[in-house]
């Protein structure tokens, strides 16, 4: 018998001093529907661990089955949180939909995973007391619209991501900050015509991504890397079909200033 669940997790973890006093505000929120065995995830996580704050914002579509069945999902929604703390500035925000939908005909077993979401982190490395601007520290982030899944039998798998996501990390008081966003959208479908077929993308997230970092040493040396990345890839075994999209409504765009 197929079986429905649904996970939805919101966490707001403060566990520093430093927290007291500061002002977080979280916008929006998700619709859900579904069918077949599925696994939902909404995140919506504030942590500050010692003086390291961190944000994840995003919604994951995940329907799956193991022998013949069918499984279908849908997520949609937004939402932008921006925190001041521990002496990092951070915001990350989405706004996107989900969806995914497997049906296995043949023994096997087969899976659809679509993502939009970003993050935002600001982490204190040390103490320079002789230097110039403070302490130490690393900042990052990272923003993605991705499609995943795979096909180990006779069936049909799809999954659709589209919207966008950004982040911005700053360390107040200095000229350190990343950003990036992306916005577009990424679909996979897939086909086994064989019970001993196999479609799938290998493990790798088909889609969009941004990430961008700014580190400052304890030696006061500054390294700062961005990327920003377009990915498109399936593999496939005996008879089938598969048609990966990656559709940029802008280009991906990543950033810092150091």
């Amino acid at each position: 018998m197929l079986k429905s669940h649904v996970l939805i997790f919101l966490g707001i973890l403060l566990l520093s001093s430093q927290a007291m006093g500061s002002t977080v505000e979280i916008k929006g929120g998700w619709d859900i529907s579904g069918e077949g065995q599925t696994a939902s995830s909404g995140a919506n996580e504030l942590g500050c661990y010692g003086s390291d704050p961190s944000i994840t914002l995003g919604i994951a579509s995940n329907s799956y089955v193991f022998g013949p069945g069918k499984s279908s999902e849908t997520w949609q929604g937004s939402q932008d949180l921006a925190i001041n703390l521990a002496g990092f500035r951070l915001e990350a925000a989405y706004d996107g939909k989900v969806e995914s939908s497997v049906i296995l005909t043949s023994q096997g077993s087969a899976s659809s995973t679509a993502f939009v979401g970003a993050s935002a982190s600001g982490i204190s490395t040390g103490y320079i007391p002789t230097g110039s601007g403070g302490d130490s520290y690393d900042i990052f982030g990272s923003a993605d619209i991705t499609t995943e899944g795979f096909i180990n039998g006779q069936g049909t798998a799809s999954a659709s991501a589209s919207g966008s996501a950004s982040y911005d990390s700053q360390k107040p008081g200095t000229s350190s900050e990343v950003w990036g966003k992306v916005a577009g959208s990424s679909t996979l479908a897939f086909e086994s015509g064989s019970s001993k077929g196999m479609v799938s993308t290998s493990g790798t997230k088909n889609g969009l991504h941004s990430d961008s970092r700014v580190t400052r040493s304890i030696q006061e040396d500054i390294s700062a890397i961005a990327n920003g990345q377009l990915t498109s890839y399936a593999s496939i075994v005996n008879k089938g079909n598969a048609n990966i999209n990656t559709l940029p409504s802008t280009s991906c765009d990543s950033g810092m200033g150091s």
